[in-house]
């Protein structure tokens, strides 16, 4: 664990501090070991799990002739033409992440066809990205942007973070008359919010 402090802070105040909030830091880095995981397992290999719709699902890996692939079910499927041995992570994951992009991408422009007749707007465009911090984001110029890791969430969350940057086309701040706005289109918007607070850290 590493602590970051200002060059002024005397080092007497953060030993005061430490002993202070020590408790309250083990309880933290607890809770996050508790959670950590991916929505793509490390190493992405047969046996590991993946996360979709909110739920571990195995994965499995074949060696197949012919263009990569997956498919989703009960299981997740990855066909894999042979290949060294040594690079079959680094090939899995690519061909596994894609297939989620993907997945990700067709879902997000559904609910967008459902809702911004709705509300009234036209986004410029849908992009599907790998974001660090953000789980959407709604671009000056009407560009929707949507985290791919979200398919590891139940479906509703992320159908909410599609409606929220939508929303965002005709409010853009997060004043009461944008959470009304959002409430309007999907009343139990709390819950799905506060899954992602209480679970975003297991998306990865």
């Amino acid at each position: 664990m590493e602590v970051v402090v200002p060059s002024w802070a005397r080092t007497r105040h953060l030993r005061e501090f430490l002993q202070q909030a020590g408790p309250w830091i083990r309880r933290k880095a607890a809770l996050l070991e508790e959670r950590s995981g991916t929505v793509v397992p490390e190493p992405c290999q047969a046996g590991g799990e993946v996360m979709i719709d909110g739920q571990p699902r195995p994965l499995r890996v074949e060696s197949r002739a012919g263009s990569p692939g997956v498919r989703f079910g009960d299981e997740v499927v990855v066909r894999l033409p042979p290949g060294p041995v040594d690079s079959l992570h680094d090939r899995t994951r690519k061909a596994l992440v894609a297939a989620l992009r993907d997945q990700v991408r067709e879902t997000a422009r559904t609910h967008i066809e459902t809702y911004a007749p709705r509300l009234g707007v036209t986004p410029r465009g849908l992009r599907i990205k790998s974001q660090k911090t953000l789980w959407g984001s709604c671009g000056p110029t009407g560009l929707i942007n949507i985290n791919w890791r979200l398919v590891g969430a139940p479906p509703e969350v992320l159908e909410y973070i599609v409606v929220h940057e939508l929303c965002h086309l005709r409010e853009r701040n997060h004043a009461p008359r944008f959470w009304a706005l959002v409430a309007a289109q999907m009343p139990d918007y709390p819950r799905h919010r506060g899954w992602l607070k209480e679970n975003g850290l297991r998306l990865g």
